[in-house]
């Protein structure tokens, strides 16, 4: 499995093609076994697979449709999956947010059920930060899948999780949020956006550069995108920032 996987991630799509209905089902098989070591690499293998028979959202370069359905079971089988390790939970989540993310428009039927899942492992604590860099994927895909229905709870969610402790957490969702702004401000609430704005603003510090730098990359695109939050970006985030220009 680990072989495959990097033999899918360093040659061209082209390449496996043609030995996909060999290799594939061997894949599926893998991601039911017991062992969680081989049910981990099997669905990061699953993941590679992905770019194989997809390498771009919406690719028509490849008929592909053979193989989507039976990858979608076979991963929501291990995200729906109970009593799981903890390195199962984050590549099955990891690997429905690359599989909506390519081939979300040929599993249109399943979105209603796919992404509520998805924002519910973003509330888990456990599997949140997988779930935050998997939106992450999906929403930088651009347009492909709706995200309406979990887009203004996800912001929410992501705009609370800037007041943990959890470093990693928070630049998570910083990109993830960057990338909502960048690719799905249409949907998002101009409330929600204010939500964001006041919950980013107080990392802007010399405490942590790093983060102050994400905090203003996000709200500089909030400017771009949403014209209508400058007030709100002025109000939290000016006197911050001068403040950080003068230290």
């Amino acid at each position: 499995l680990l072989f495959l996987r990097l033999a899918m991630a360093s040659h061209p799509p082209a390449a496996f093609r043609p030995h996909l209905p060999s290799v594939a089902p061997a894949i599926y098989a893998a991601v039911g076994e017991r062992y969680y070591k081989v049910t981990s690499e099997a669905l990061r293998a699953c993941s590679e697979l992905i770019t194989v028979i997809c390498p771009t959202p919406g690719d028509a370069s490849f008929d592909y449709s053979p193989y989507v359905e039976p990858l979608y079971n076979c991963v929501l089988a291990r995200l729906t999956a109970q009593d799981q390790d903890q390195e199962v939970k984050e590549c099955a989540i990891m690997c429905m947010g690359r599989l909506v993310a390519m081939l979300g428009g040929s599993l249109t039927a399943h979105m209603p059920a796919c992404l509520p899942m998805l924002l519910d492992r973003l509330r888990n604590e456990i599997t949140r930060l997988a779930a935050v860099k998997a939106f992450a994927t999906i929403s930088a895909a651009g347009g492909a899948v709706d995200l309406g229905e979990v887009m203004t709870p996800a912001v929410m969610e992501l705009s609370s999780f800037l007041r943990k402790a959890n470093r990693a957490l928070r630049v998570a969702s910083l990109h993830t949020l960057l990338t909502f702004v960048e690719h799905q401000a249409a949907i998002i609430p101009l409330e929600a956006v204010h939500c964001v704005v006041a919950e980013a603003a107080p990392l802007v510090s010399d405490a942590d550069l790093q983060l102050a730098s994400h905090v203003l990359k996000l709200c500089t695109a909030v400017l771009a995108a949403v014209p209508a939050a400058a007030p709100k970006v002025v109000e939290a985030l000016l006197p911050l920032a001068l403040a950080l220009a003068q230290s």
